[in-house]
């Protein structure tokens, strides 16, 4: 297979992320795949081991955040592997969030062998576990640095 066929395997991977589909998340995977996550400093990790406990971990992350979706900001190619730097956002009752990682995606035939993503989760966390309060001290929304300073 091409750099551009490996390419977009892992899009359809995203499509279907981005489409809440499992079953079709669940066919670009291999039956045997890995998926991997770190987040920055490791304050959380997951190794996943097969496409049936790849889409049951889907579902779990699609039911804490409903509209999850990310957009794919750039791609590369080369030997069997993709890396995909991306932007997830999301929203939850009590506000949005959002955290950009990149994905490093082993590509073999024309099924997905091993993903490995990476991501900074400190502001998802962050949002988690300490909601903002409109008018608090922590709600930095209305405070902007001007551009001339």
């Amino acid at each position: 297979m091409s750099e551009f066929e490996h390419t977009q395997i892992v899009r359809e991977m995203f499509d279907a992320w981005n489409s809440h589909d499992v079953a079709r998340y669940s066919t670009v995977l291999h039956a045997a795949c890995t998926v991997e996550w770190t987040t920055r400093r490791q304050s959380a990790r997951g190794d996943l081991v097969g496409s049936e406990t790849a889409s049951a971990a889907m579902r779990q992350w699609l039911s804490v955040f409903p509209d999850l979706h990310f957009d794919v900001e750039a791609t590369a190619s080369s030997g069997g592997r993709v890396v995909a730097s991306w932007r997830a956002t999301a929203t939850r009752a009590d506000g949005g969030l959002e955290t950009r990682g990149c994905s490093v995606v082993a590509v073999q035939g024309e099924r997905i062998v091993n993903v490995w993503s990476y991501w900074d989760s400190d502001q998802m966390l962050r949002h988690l576990s300490e909601p903002q309060q409109r008018g608090s001290e922590r709600d930095v929304s209305a405070h902007r640095v001007s551009a001339a300073s």
